[in-house]
């Protein structure tokens, strides 16, 4: 396949050696072109799901792959780790979820288990006031989750965790190296009551100012995860922050995840070529401008001169919230009714990795 036509150009040049990307969600389909900046790289979209896709390994030799990132899906995890495997056989350097870290993000009773006993805090299985989330053990997206007053009666592959009052974020992180690069905090809103998802719901990115005394922690605790996990490639680490602010995780992602187009527009880093970038960012990559996702019903859009990208959400950035917000509203969406201000933004912290401009 030859290379896509990108849209955002850094100011640093990218040096060989070519990545190829194997993509299986499908949702990256119309956006994914547009960030990663070398035009050399190539994409494989080889969709989800555990079918294996043709002979890629055939594919690759073909096109003289030697380096090759797998980007997968929450239905293709395992599937891209045999991948990864096979890829590696063959003498190519691979960046891919590891098996172990695979397993343990598949199965969220499992990963309760592991966050306990490497010391990390998570949802009580006990409730003190009669509120408890039954959750699906495989399930994603909060699929099948319902809330409970008494004491839940639970079908097999169900478990039940305390609700937690407080405020739900997710951090977007890439391990690779020895090295794990963190994004900016998203903020997704209070938890609720009538569990209404993150993903249906606005969320920005960077926090609202009242949270800025608590980025760090989040970021050095979904870093701890990430180790612990043997994380390679991409992760998602959703929490809560109590109000007594302390940072409580609900479940980790190891894969692709719905918060990553919004980290990377909010930090204006094209997120697709991390493996080229691993020796120029810093651990922790700051937000340079605001970023607002919300739920989508419209065409989709992939529109980076405006900064615009839709599939079933919407993602806008730009350089102030007035601009933003004038943005938003001439795409016919709601108001985004969470900031007051977010110094992370105003920074401009010069390590991130900056934009000339757009060919």
């Amino acid at each position: 396949m030859g290379a896509a036509v990108r849209s955002w150009q850094r100011n640093v040049e990218v040096v060989p050696p070519v990545w190829h990307h194997v993509v299986a969600p499908a949702s990256l389909r119309t956006w994914f072109e547009f960030f990663t900046t070398n035009t050399a790289d190539q994409i494989h979209h080889v969709g989800e799901g555990d079918a294996y896709p043709g002979d890629l390994l055939g594919s690759l030799k073909e096109a003289g792959a030697t380096h090759v990132a797998v980007h997968s899906s929450h239905s293709s995890l395992l599937r891209d780790c045999d991948i990864a495997g096979e890829l590696r056989g063959a003498g190519m350097v691979v960046v891919a979820q590891n098996r172990g870290c695979a397993e343990i993000g598949l199965d969220k009773t499992r990963m309760k288990r592991f966050l306990e006993s490497a010391g990390f805090s998570v949802p009580s299985s006990v409730s003190t006031d009669k509120r408890w989330v039954v959750k699906r053990c495989g399930g994603t997206e909060a699929a099948g989750m319902r809330l409970e007053r008494e004491v839940p009666a639970l079908e097999p592959g169900e478990f039940a965790e305390q609700f937690i009052d407080g405020d739900e974020f997710s951090v977007v992180l890439f391990a690779w190296g020895g090295r794990v690069i963190t994004f900016p905090p998203v903020y997704k809103g209070p938890t609720r009551i009538d569990l209404i998802p993150p993903y249906r719901r606005p969320r920005v990115c960077p926090a609202p100012e009242s949270f800025a005394r608590h980025c760090q922690a989040l970021r050095s605790v979904a870093r701890g995860v990430a180790v612990a996990a043997g994380c390679e490639g991409w992760m998602e680490v959703e929490f809560v922050l109590t109000t007594a602010g302390e940072p409580v995780i609900l479940e980790f992602n190891p894969r692709v995840s719905g918060t990553m187009r919004l980290s990377a527009m909010a930090s204006r880093v094209p997120v697709f070529d991390l493996p080229h970038l691993m020796g120029s960012v810093p651990d922790d990559i700051r937000a340079v401008r605001y970023g607002a996702e919300l739920p989508w019903r419209g065409s989709p859009i992939a529109n980076p001169a405006a900064d615009v990208f839709a599939t079933s959400r919407m993602t806008a950035a730009a350089d102030s919230i007035p601009e933003l917000a004038a943005k938003i509203a001439g795409l016919g969406a709601a108001p985004v009714p969470y900031w007051n201000g977010a110094p992370d933004a105003r920074r401009r912290d010069d390590a991130a990795v900056p934009f000339t401009g757009r060919t």
